[in-house]
């Protein structure tokens, strides 16, 4: 299946007993969906995104790969993302997944922070306006909402990869 026939995006970004989603259509380009979802194992993960899945019927599923934080963190969070590529497969659906830089290259003119993407997208999208986290000093834990607007810059990152006319937002 090729890029051009995709309609629907789900794109995740998954984090230690929680992940974040976005449903992105493509044209015109507009947020159908998002939220924060928890889960404490592997068939829990399952469980939250089942009803997503099949309320919004995505063409494909992006999914960031994680960073390199801990060790321990970065294998939990892949053993995480290998089931939902199980799951998707299981389901005839194709997933893909971007790194950090690649996110990052799209939205080098909004500038170098998360929250700086974020505001961005706050703008592109003025329905997660008011789930934005307020500015943070860096000894402050990460907004709880931060997964939606990662998930969000993911997507709209899969989207610019295959749209040479489209600039970074």
């Amino acid at each position: 299946m090729k890029h051009d026939h995709y309609t629907r995006i789900l794109s995740l970004e998954v984090r230690y007993q929680r992940f974040g989603f976005v449903v992105l259509e493509v044209n015109p380009k507009r947020l159908l969906d998002s939220g924060v979802r928890t889960f404490a194992s592997a068939a829990g993960i399952l469980k939250r995104l089942e009803p997503i899945v099949s309320i919004f019927d995505p063409d494909v599923i992006i999914v960031r790969c994680p960073g390199q934080r801990s060790l321990h963190h970065r294998n939990g969070v892949l053993s995480f993302i290998q089931i939902i590529r199980i799951e998707s497969a299981r389901q005839l659906i194709p997933m893909e997944s971007m790194t950090l830089d690649e996110v990052k290259c799209v939205f080098r003119a909004s500038g170098r922070t998360k929250e700086h993407i974020a505001a961005t997208i706050a703008q592109m999208f003025p329905e997660l306006h008011w789930k934005l986290p307020p500015k943070r000093k860096p000894w402050i834990s990460e907004g709880y909402n931060m997964v939606i607007f990662d998930a969000t810059a993911t997507g709209l990152a899969y989207m610019a990869r295959f749209d040479p006319k489209t600039e970074s937002p």
